[in-house]
């Protein structure tokens, strides 16, 4: 049986854990900026909150799932910004190339 302090501190550790991706999602809402985001570490974080999750339903803890759940659904949001915005910065770059380069050869 849990105390109310390692309630507490369960509670608190679960709520600041999962609200600390929500500025991070936001800002790359924002600034549709994705360049310093690995998706590497990404994938693996959300793969390991897939396996908390798992192991949550496995002990019917509630806490764990629910924690673990909204995290993993920001840290997905997260990973498909990274691929749409990272695509949408590859198609202007390559647009930028294509247009001087046919420029250059107007020119020349």
């Amino acid at each position: 049986m849990s105390s109310p302090v390692s309630t507490f501190l369960g509670t608190a550790a679960a709520i600041l854990t999962t609200a600390s991706f929500f500025p991070q999602l936001l800002r790359i809402w924002r600034s549709r900026s994705v360049n310093a985001i690995s998706a590497s570490m990404y994938t693996i974080f959300v793969i390991g909150l897939l396996l908390w999750i798992t192991y949550g339903i496995v002990i019917s803890a509630w806490p764990i799932i629910i924690a673990n759940s909204i995290t993993a659904l920001q840290s997905i949001a997260i990973l498909w910004m990274k691929v749409r915005y990272s695509r949408a910065d590859a198609r202007r770059a390559t647009a930028a190339g294509n247009h001087h380069k046919s420029d250059a050869f107007r020119e020349g």
